[in-house]
């Protein structure tokens, strides 16, 4: 649906894009004399008339898909009942104005937009580049100036602020004017942007070096005595040399055959910074909300910021979403994570077409955006097969065409996924070459980036999944490893994993009763199901209103958890506690392991999908709906127990895991460090929390830098029915444990005749200070598995979903954003909750 746009009932254009910025002159549409020097109404005369504008929105302006695909339903967004799209029969949920409508006064010349684009001065760095001994960088700055009609004089000013600056007069004849100007950073005035975990500072709390790019055009006095008003505005950059590598760069023969060469390779594909290669780990990032109206920019800082210490060093922005407001991509350089941005291109009829209007809209956003260090790849959409004979080729020939014209500092891929580049990008870091065809190959020897697998809930009838109540897979406890595992690192072979997870994840009590009357607080919604048929997305007849919470749980709830005949049906606070306690543990162990197999081979990337929530309901994320303005939620997302996960081991840089026959493993992935230390296995029981004397210690393990150091060791065999393994990593020269990873061998339902019934669960206060409250966590009980605390306080625990083993542990609470903690808050609702609470069998 597009939209007519009037200015006191005179036509200014018609908008049929909402990812491209509409600019008008409305000099002489305006009521002057209604306005005074700063466009403030004046009084005067009696009778003011204003000045109107108006926005007609009609269904028969055709707009070519382009607005947000996922608006109006996806596998994870809400679906809508209203009519399709005339032109591509897409689905839609809303209309109206996305952003600011602003009026601004120009005296002499505007700046529309500041591209500043880094180049590194050197070679193509194999080893780590090091503060202040590096060649430096080139800072292109082309600048987009507007004017009315009419000649236009003057002088533009770089600076930036390491020091550099640049003149150049210019002059043209008004209307749009482009121009660039060049400075240089030397080692010795800048500091080296990192990603998050690499670098002098890699804490996920510090800030990344940025700095400042200013441009000032200053125009030639008009008449003699009069000055001119100069504009100025600024942009902020990092300084950093990434590629996206296919070819095996530890060769120094295939770097000098590579050099000055196009197209890709199929020995891998992996991501080097700053001469460093390096394990991307993150997730994919979906709008916020469905009703952009509703965005905020604390929640998108935070939801960073989250990500950040959760291990991510990568997020993609999915190509079916929108492109994310600026606090997003202002928060992702400073906390170090880089960014896959796709264009706005995906199914459902939001395919490109090759317009003035889609052409302006690729250019306009491609100027907004390149100036931020954590954008790395510019990719041409989701999950579209780049193919030269067929009507898709178009990615190639018009899209990422396009993209490259604008941004030739940046890699470019034709899709995610995809094979890369026979032809038109440099073969070292797929960045485009000037006035080059970019082309896919036709075939390809092997696969170097995959989607999946996806495990998708069911059991019940909804507008996704299915209604069958089998199990989605065979519970990944324990997992698997090769005792012979394949040859690791980045010289050899390689996969990068871009897209899998496991979907039907609900979120907490506190987040999904908010949005749901008591006598729906059930799974199953309290009611008769609804009759759901069709395809992938399904309609539904009914009015139960977990039909339209997109997957359902139960299947995955009963690959891990024992549940009675009734279990979905039971309605209350108590029960829907239970069931979601239930369907958010099953999930982070399912991922958990996932991750943990995946960790066993040599893929160099690993992007779950998702990241966040865009409504409460049956999806992928870890993290929770982040609108903090709504009842229940939290602003950026409660922390989902997968997320705990991510921070303790999975998405660490070196972990140790085992599975049920004996074979474990440990795996670096810091890059640029090795490791040297040990790895403990403890023997643990059930019942009574005691380590036996079954405790394995491998010493003296060596693995040289990350990513993909990895050496496999023998695990104890024991019954994981009756006992769990501990595993702790020993640092050599450090009295610090890099982590403890508690490893179950047994689904939890194959556990219930080894765990109490009640844990004799309590909570106290030890201290509180502004920034933190340490609470201690206490049981009765030797053993407790999986406690989880929860709390509508604004904020995430240092540990969860936890095994806590004689009788105590000491947590600490920590606030979202710069917010003190709301201690009343916190002590108010804080629960807890474990296996044993909800275990069905004997507690019953």
């Amino acid at each position: 649906m597009g939209a007519r746009i009037d200015l006191n009932q005179q036509r200014l254009g018609v908008v049929t894009d909402q990812f491209l910025r509409y600019r008008y002159p409305v000099k002489d549409l305006l009521n002057w004399n209604t306005l005074d020097d700063t466009n403030n109404v004046t009084e005067q005369s009696s009778s003011v008339t204003t000045n109107v504008l108006t926005i007609t929105f009609d269904s028969n302006i055709l707009t070519d898909g382009r607005f947000s695909a996922c608006s109006g339903g996806w596998d994870w967004a809400p679906f809508s009942s209203c009519p399709m799209t005339q032109d591509t029969h897409s689905h839609q949920f809303s209309k109206g104005i996305t952003k600011s409508v602003y009026l601004t006064r120009v005296s002499s010349a505007a700046i529309t937009a500041i591209v500043p684009q880094v180049y590194y001065m050197g070679d193509y760095p194999m080893e780590a580049l090091r503060d202040g001994r590096h060649a430096g960088f080139e800072v292109e700055v082309t600048i987009h100036l507007w004017s009315p009609p009419g000649e236009m004089k003057g002088r533009l000013n770089i600076y930036g602020s390491w020091g550099a600056n640049e003149t150049q007069v210019v002059e043209w004849m008004g209307g749009d004017f482009i121009t660039t100007l060049s400075i240089t950073a030397t080692a010795k005035n800048i500091k080296l942007w990192w990603p998050n975990g690499m670098g002098t500072n890699p804490r996920e709390s510090a800030k990344r070096p940025m700095y400042e790019v200013r441009v000032e055009f200053v125009p030639d006095p008009m008449e003699e005595g009069v000055e001119a008003i100069s504009v100025q505005d600024s942009r902020r950059i990092g300084f950093r040399y990434f590629a996206l590598v296919t070819g095996n760069d530890t060769d120094p023969e295939y770097v000098h055959n590579a050099t000055g060469h196009e197209g890709t390779e199929f020995n891998g594909m992996y991501y080097r910074v700053n001469g460093v290669a390096m394990w991307s780990r993150g997730a994919n990032m979906i709008p916020m909300d469905a009703l952009e109206g509703r965005l905020n920019a604390e929640a998108h800082v935070q939801v960073v910021q989250s990500a950040a210490l959760a291990n991510m060093n990568t997020l993609r922005v999915w190509g079916g979403g929108m492109f994310l407001p600026s606090a997003w991509y202002d928060a992702c350089d400073d906390y170090g994570i880089m960014v896959i941005q796709d264009q706005m291109y995906a199914q459902g009829g939001h395919d490109p077409k090759k317009t003035e209007t889609q052409e302006m809209e690729i250019r306009h956003n491609v100027r907004l955006l390149s100036h931020h260090p954590s954008i790395v790849i510019w990719d041409g959409c989701n999950e579209c097969l780049v193919e030269m004979e067929k009507p898709s080729s178009i990615y190639a020939t018009f899209v990422m065409r396009v993209v490259g014209e604008e941004d030739g500092s940046r890699s470019i891929w034709p899709s995610c996924p995809s094979n890369g580049w026979q032809s038109g990008v440099d073969k070292l870091t797929s960045r485009p070459i000037p006035d080059k065809d970019l082309v896919t190959p036709k075939t390809a020897p092997r696969r170097i980036e995959v989607h999946g697998p996806y495990i998708h809930g069911g059991g019940f009838p909804a507008v996704n999944g299915n209604d069958a109540g089998d199990e989605p897979a065979a519970a990944k406890l324990p997992i698997t490893i090769d005792p012979k595992p394949e040859e690791m690192g980045v010289a050899k072979t390689s996969v990068f994993a871009s897209e899998f997870g496991t979907g039907g994840v609900m979120s907490s009590f506190e987040s999904m009763s908010a949005t749901l009357a008591p006598e729906h607080w059930s799974l199953h919604g309290g009611g008769p199901p609804d009759k759901c048929s069709d395809g992938f997305n399904r309609k539904c007849e009914g009015n139960n209103v977990m039909a339209q919470r997109n997957y359902p749980c139960d299947s995955i709830i009963k690959t891990y958890f024992q549940t009675e005949s009734d279990y979905f049906d039971k309605v209350g606070k108590n029960e829907f506690q239970r069931q979601l306690y239930h369907c958010m543990i099953a999930q982070a162990l399912h991922m958990k392991s996932i991750i943990e197999e995946r960790r066993s081979k040599n893929e160099l990337g690993h992007l779950v999908w998702q990241l966040n929530e865009i409504w409460p309901t049956g999806g992928w994320g870890s993290l929770e709906y982040g609108n903090g303005d709504m009842s229940g939620q939290v602003v950026g997302g409660r922390w989902k127990p997968l997320h705990y996960f991510f921070r303790q081991s999975v998405f660490a840089d070196i972990i140790a895991t085992c599975d049920g026959k004996g074979v474990g493993y440990i795996r670096n992935d810091a890059a640029g460090f090795g490791f040297h230390g040990g790895v403990v296995i403890h023997v643990v029981s059930l019942e009574t929390g005691v380590a036996g004397d079954a405790q394995v210690y491998h010493k003296n393990i060596t693995l040289p830098q990350g990513p993909g150091s990895l050496q496999v060791f023998d695990c104890p065999i024991v019954d994981g029915s009756t006992h769990f393994l501990s595993i702790d990593i020993l640092m050599y020269g450090s009295d610090l444990i890099v982590h403890n990873t508690p490893i179950l061998l047994k689904p939890p339902k194959e556990l219930t005749n080894q765990i109490a019934c009640d844990s004799g669960l309590n909570w106290s206060i030890l201290a509180t200070a502004m920034n933190v409250v340490t609470l201690e966590i206490t049981a009765s009980v030797p053993v407790a598995l999986l406690v989880m605390l929860t709390t509508q306080a604004p904020g995430r625990f240092s540990d969860n979903a936890f095994t806590l083993t004689g009788g105590g542990k000491s947590i600490q609470f920590h606030p979202f954003g710069n917010h003190p903690v709301d201690v009343e808050l916190l002590k108010a609702t804080l629960r807890i909750e474990d296996m044993a609470m909800y275990q069905y069998g004997q507690c019953q």
